[in-house]
């Protein structure tokens, strides 16, 4: 996350209600020297798609179930692909959260799955050492760090918690000096399909500014026009399904994570 790349606002959305996420993904300029700004951008996430694909020759969705997911016996999974086929590395893992679980005890235990070593263990401590810290939120008001698509909620002396976050709340929190795991999920609309289609949306998807396109699509939803639900195929989470909650009170988890970790 510290590539230098463009960082326009909305450049999560922009990307997202493209056709083709890896074409807008390739386009984004250079605006900074790499290695110097912590800046969350999707965009790079995006690009480890195209990465992968040339290294191994192989989509990174089949990469994820054949090399992972299948060995844990995580597979009760949908991997989504925007329209043009192209799988989505910045987002949009759905499954469970016992299924979510297995992927965080996976890291837990440094990559080795019942005496397998699926993920070499060198790498899960790149993953697990501290990169970032200090970095600001704007739905949690507490410091964190950050390492490998990792986030840091806790690195001191009390206790080492990392998490993976994703859309409003989705998080999977690991303690693993005491293979400790903790997931939560949020209240979540799927859609048909794994493959991204916008229906009828398509026709707006290029109008004016993202909040505006957004607030058209509710009003057209709300007219009958459209159905968010019913013709779009799309990974969507809705504000409502945020734990406004989880986020006031999220140090109060961490303490509590931290206290389920002492001797």
């Amino acid at each position: 996350m510290t590539s230098g790349l463009e960082f326009p606002e909305h450049e999560h959305e922009n990307m997202f209600f493209s056709s083709d996420h890896l074409d807008y993904a390739r386009n984004v300029g250079v605006e900074k020297e790499a290695g110097l700004l912590f800046e969350y951008n999707n965009v790079n996430s995006m690009l480890l798609a195209d990465i992968l694909l040339q290294v191994t020759g192989t989509a990174a969705d089949t990469l994820l179930r054949e090399r992972i997911f299948n060995k844990i016996g995580l597979d009760d999974v949908t991997l989504w692909q925007d329209a043009a086929g192209t799988p989505l590395t910045y987002c949009c893992v759905d499954t469970t959260a016992r299924q979510y679980s297995r992927f965080g005890l996976l890291f837990s235990r440094s990559g080795n799955w019942n005496g397998e070593q699926i993920i070499s263990k060198q790498f899960i401590d790149e993953t697990f050492s501290k990169v970032w810290d200090s970095l600001n939120s704007s739905t949690i008001a507490q410091d964190r760090g950050y390492s490998l698509h990792w986030w840091i909620s806790s690195h001191d002396d009390r206790a080492v918690i990392f998490n993976a976050s994703g859309k409003f709340g989705q998080y999977i929190f690991i303690d693993r000096a005491n293979d400790i795991v903790f997931t939560r999920i949020t209240k979540y609309y799927p859609t048909k399909g794994s493959k991204q289609d916008w229906g009828k949306l398509k026709y707006i998807n290029w109008l004016g500014s993202i909040d505006f396109r957004i607030a058209l699509a509710a009003f057209l939803d709300s007219l009958g026009i459209i159905s968010i639900e019913g013709d779009v195929s799309t990974p969507v989470t809705f504000e409502s399904g945020t734990s406004n909650e989880f986020y006031e009170n999220y140090s109060t988890i961490i303490d509590a994570l931290i206290d389920i970790s002492q001797p």
